[in-house]
């Protein structure tokens, strides 16, 4: 690699790390290290990411003031930035011949294996515990403040909340790991095609076709969610236990492969029909911001998954491949 390429790849480590350290930037700090393995490859990739995980591993406990405290926030720090980068790596480099739908679903499920010794670590680590704990005690304390009077939030207990956030994050942490490191592909995608005048090699999501044996991934979670909720609503309780979180993370994972299956078709099928270039655009824009406004996101939530499962049957598409733009 050249002198170039060495300055190229120090600042997007450079970067990624003060991202990493940074409120809202945090979201987008793999951007850099994407954009490196489009530009500079898997080497390129490889030594900017190294810079990022040992250099925000070395300020982490630089700037922790109580280091048996926050031994296991460490480690679980430095786990999740593995667990990320390792899987970006993987779907750049590591998936041979499969597409990239099932690389981000392998990637997806390894990281769930290799999560498992950490959570269950955290979860028996008096440390971490009393942190989150304390945490959470002092996020009770400002909402039964804000809310005096109020007897449901009155009634609220640390320890309820507790078990409320372990159950939401163990239900759809994989969904939003697999989330993160796709979305951060296509954009580092998107900006490295074009930084280097490749834009029209990038894949479109048009063309997004999710594998029909998937579908069971969202048929049978869904089935036993539905399920669940008939006999709950008849006083029975039926407990899915650890499998559970197994279910709702498919659940997510498929219906949102099939929501952008399905908002694919949609633009595709504007373009077949030729309306405005400008609305397309408009609709790509608030279809995705529609997610955040009741009701309207159900809506979205329900509709376009079931967009997306329809072209199982029906062939939308008549092998028209000159209207994906």
């Amino acid at each position: 690699m050249d002198r170039r390429g060495w300055t190229e790849v120090s600042l997007a480590a450079v970067l990624s790390l003060i991202m990493s350290m940074t409120g809202l930037l945090l979201l987008f700090f793999m951007l850099p290290l994407q954009v490196m393995a489009v530009r500079r490859g898997e080497k390129g990739f490889l030594i900017s990411a190294s810079g990022v995980l040992f250099g925000n591993l070395i300020l982490k406990l630089a700037l922790t003031p109580e280091a048996v405290t926050a031994g296991s926030l460490i480690i679980a720090d430095f786990a999740v930035f593995l667990l990320l980068i390792g899987g970006l790596y993987a779907v750049n480099f590591k998936m041979g011949s499969f597409s990239k739908v099932w690389g981000f679903l392998i990637v997806t499920a390894t990281a769930g294996l290799l999560s498992l010794p950490v959570l269950l670590y955290l979860g028996s680590d008096p440390a971490f515990l009393a942190v989150m704990t304390a945490q959470i005690e002092s996020a009770l304390a400002m909402l039964q403040q804000a809310f005096q009077g109020d007897a449901v939030v009155g009634s609220i207990t640390a320890e309820g909340m507790f078990r409320i956030f372990k159950d939401s994050f163990l239900s759809s942490y994989l969904a939003v790991y697999c989330f993160f490191v796709a979305l951060t592909w296509r954009l580092g995608l998107r900006i490295g095609l074009k930084s280097i005048g490749r834009e029209n090699e990038q894949p479109k999501l048009q063309e997004l076709n999710v594998p029909d044996r998937l579908v069971w991934f969202l048929f049978i979670p869904l089935t036993l969610v539905l399920l669940r909720m008939l006999l709950n609503g008849k006083g029975f309780d039926m407990d899915l236990g650890i499998a559970g979180f197994a279910v709702s993370n498919s659940l997510y994972i498929a219906g949102a492969l099939y929501g952008l299956q399905g908002f694919g078709l949609l633009q595709f099928l504007m373009a077949r029909k030729q309306v405005n270039p400008g609305v397309r655009r408009m609709t790509g824009w608030l279809l995705p911001l529609s997610l955040l406004i009741f009701p309207l996101n159900l809506a979205v939530i329900f509709l376009l998954p079931g967009l997306g499962v329809s072209e199982l049957w029906i062939n939308y598409r008549h092998n028209d491949k000159e209207l994906v733009q």
